[in-house]
């Protein structure tokens, strides 16, 4: 018989796939075989896959959600432990912020499969400090970080990302300062 065998988002690299015969069907199994692999391109990275195209997001009174996404994102840093817990953050992507005053709210909400990791930086994207992060809920949760110490005027970066290996099937977020 035929079989057919597909895998999802597999990194590029060179795989072996065993062929061989089954004892208990060897009377079956008989004849020449062919093997047919087909193979689609990566879709290209997000504009926000690293930190110098964070994309900027507005600070206002009440939470205004931008929707986010990590599909096509890439590990721009290692993951940190964050709340005991440390994800894996194969599919970063990146905002900044210009604090307002001293105390500002970060809130991501994951889709329903999204465990969102959220990361906040101060520096610059070439030596950029984390100085907060949040790791307390599950898939489609809210994520906050809750700062009092913010310097008003200055640029902050987060990230986020899916706390599993690959991508969630629902890769969209919301975020808002």
């Amino acid at each position: 018989g035929n079989g057919t065998i597909i895998f999802t988002g597999l990194p590029a690299g060179t795989y072996y796939l065993p062929v061989m015969n089954d004892p208990a069907l060897a009377s079956l199994a008989v004849g020449p075989y062919t093997i047919e692999v087909s193979a689609e391109a990566c879709a290209a990275p997000p504009a926000n896959d690293e930190c110098a195209g964070a994309i900027g997001l507005d600070v206002n009174i009440t939470c205004e959600p931008t929707t986010g996404d990590v599909f096509g994102g890439t590990e721009s840093l290692p993951s940190i432990e964050c709340n005991a817990f440390t994800g894996d953050a194969n599919d970063d992507v990146w905002y900044s912020f210009v604090a307002t005053g001293p105390n500002e709210t970060i809130s991501v909400t994951g889709s329903t499969t999204l465990d969102a990791v959220v990361e906040l930086f101060e520096g610059s994207c070439g030596s950029p400090v984390s100085i907060a992060c949040a790791d307390a809920t599950v898939a489609g949760e809210l994520e906050e970080i809750v700062m009092g110490s913010l310097v008003e005027g200055t640029t902050y970066f987060v990230r986020v990302y899916d706390y599993s290996t690959g991508y969630p099937a629902t890769t969209t977020f919301d975020i808002c300062i």
